[in-house]
């Protein structure tokens, strides 16, 4: 007698899924995250007021990032918006990663200069609530952009928002096809 066929499912992307939402929830458990109330003092927070949450302890470093997933087409300038609450002024740094490696984009305190890599200069602007502002997009932007928000004290939180460039909407592709 042959045993059955098995039924099982091919289920590694949602392994993966339930894997970077235990530990997304871990990292947020383990930074302690804290949002300090309204009108709060002796805190920094660029967060909308409908997002803010009562702190309940300790001190932490809490990120929102409204929009995780962004397209768009070449030339387009795009804004990587964030925002985040802490305690004093922190350290604000972008990455991006791609098939080609990691590259620092930027690095800053709110309300200084901001550090931005050669290969970015001319090409972002930088807002005292985390976000950034990339100019004029190609197909090469197209990638994981990292945010790590550090307090003095050394407590960081992480997030990733993630870009993709492409050649040109499906409406432009049909206006082109319609004019040949």
């Amino acid at each position: 007698m042959r045993p059955l066929p098995s039924r099982r499912r091919k289920s590694h992307g949602l392994s993966l899924g339930v894997f970077a939402l235990c530990l997304a929830a871990a990292r947020c458990l383990q930074s302690r995250c804290a949002f300090p109330a309204s009108g709060e003092k002796g805190g920094v927070s660029s967060l909308p007021a409908e997002k803010e949450l009562r702190r309940t302890s300790g001190q932490g470093v809490s990120l929102y990032i409204p929009q995780a997933a962004i397209n768009a087409t070449v030339e387009e300038d795009i804004l990587l918006s964030v925002a985040y609450s802490c305690h004093g002024i922190p350290t604000i740094e972008w990455k991006y990663t791609s098939n080609w490696g990691v590259q620092k984009i930027v690095e800053w305190k709110p309300g200084t200069q901001a550090n931005i890599s050669q290969s970015h200069k001319d090409r972002v602007c930088t807002f005292d609530n985390g976000s950034i502002q990339l100019f004029s997009v190609g197909v090469r932007d197209s990638g994981y952009y990292v945010i790590t928000v550090t307090e003095r004290l050394g407590s960081s939180q992480f997030g990733t928002i993630v870009l993709h460039v492409s050649e040109s909407t499906t409406e432009e592709i049909e206006l082109q096809d319609v004019e040949c």
